[in-house]
């Protein structure tokens, strides 16, 4: 999987701006040539099917969803060209895992399905690992626990035989998830103490993955009463999501610890953790249940220390759902547009 964290900044260009610059330059979509005419026939700007898949990534990464799209197409077209079965494939994987990451499920699992093959048609475990990852995931996402399981276990049993720690873990984290919302606590935590690589996480390098998996122990700890442990988590969560700049886990990060303080009585603490995350999801403009849960914890919070004036009011934001939203902010997509809901695509 890949990791943004290694994508380095520009101290002198004040962030992303001069990777991007010189990486157009090279694929051949500056308006600035940065080489010198060459001989007849040869086009220096011709696009790099390699660096536009590159691009795509980077574009991604800071949000810029509709550009990485763009670019990983134009890749792919050009790997279809020249007939590069593994460029094709590599693209792919890269497409679903950016609908993933922005919440666009259904073009994952489509895509996902198409890139499974293509990965198994080479031979390619870990990629097929990392297809089949994905895919649950997306399923897990839109509530199609059962079938999402089926993709996980196979895609963990690769991940395992590879010692691929991080994606085994997710694969755990996942599945762990689907136990506790069938109302099975214990077989919940039983899987996630399956993941004996959890303590080398951090040291993989998948800063993203390790969030998720942070996310789904966290929760689990917490309604296991582990009131100490899921705090622990939760704060080591809090740090990792402001270090990427990952706000939507941020703010659901937060206000899963202030739902760990207020349940231990720490109503001070709850507080302030509460207020944090409700400004978060403001700063974010989250429409989503997590941001309403968290008003209303607040409210019951500020109700228990007597603060009449905040009780009196009504916190909970009124908005209506709204599905896709990007993945690093937050930020929702207008759905009324060429992309299908999840509804629609249910009822095809």
């Amino acid at each position: 999987m890949p990791n943004p964290t290694n994508i380095r900044k520009s101290s002198s260009s004040g962030g992303w701006g001069i990777t991007t610059q010189r990486l157009l330059a090279v694929v051949g979509v500056d308006d600035k040539p940065r080489c010198a005419p060459s001989p007849e026939g040869i086009d220096p700007l011709s696009p790099s099917a390699e660096l536009l898949e590159s691009l795509g990534q980077l574009e991604s990464w800071k949000g810029n969803y509709e550009q990485g799209v763009a670019h990983l197409k134009t890749a792919l077209e050009l790997y279809q060209k020249k007939g590069d079965d593994k460029g094709i494939a590599s693209v792919l994987r890269k497409q679903v895992l950016v609908f993933y990451r922005h919440s666009r499920y259904n073009e994952a699992i489509e895509l996902g399905s198409i890139a499974l093959e293509k990965v198994r048609a080479l031979g390619d475990d870990l990629g097929t690992a990392d297809a089949l990852c994905h895919i649950g995931c997306s399923l897990f996402a839109i509530q199609k626990r059962e079938e999402a399981m089926l993709y996980l276990i196979e895609a963990l049993e690769k991940f395992r035989v590879h010692g691929h720690a991080v994606g085994a873990m997710i694969c755990l984290g996942r599945l762990a998830s689907i136990h506790r919302m069938n109302g099975d606590l214990n077989e919940a935590w039983s899987t996630l103490r399956l993941g004996k690589a959890n303590p080398l996480i951090p040291e993989s390098g998948d800063t993203f993955g390790t969030c998720e998996c942070l996310e789904d122990i966290g929760i689990i700890e917490l309604e296991r009463g582990r009131y100490e442990e899921a705090e622990e988590k939760f704060q080591e969560l809090i740090a990792l999501a402001r270090s990427i700049n990952y706000g939507l886990v941020l703010a659901r990060s937060t206000a899963k610890l202030g739902e760990t303080l207020q349940r231990q009585g720490k109503l001070s603490e709850a507080a302030t953790a509460l207020e944090n995350a409700c400004s978060l999801f403001e700063e974010i403009s989250y429409r989503g249940t997590e941001s309403a849960e968290a008003a209303q914890n607040l409210a019951q919070v500020k109700e228990a220390q007597g603060d009449v004036e905040a009780t009196g009011s009504d916190l909970s934001p009124q908005w209506p759902p709204v599905y896709g939203r990007d993945f690093r902010t937050g930020t929702m997509f207008d759905l009324d547009r060429s992309w299908r809901t999840w509804e629609e695509s249910d009822s095809e």
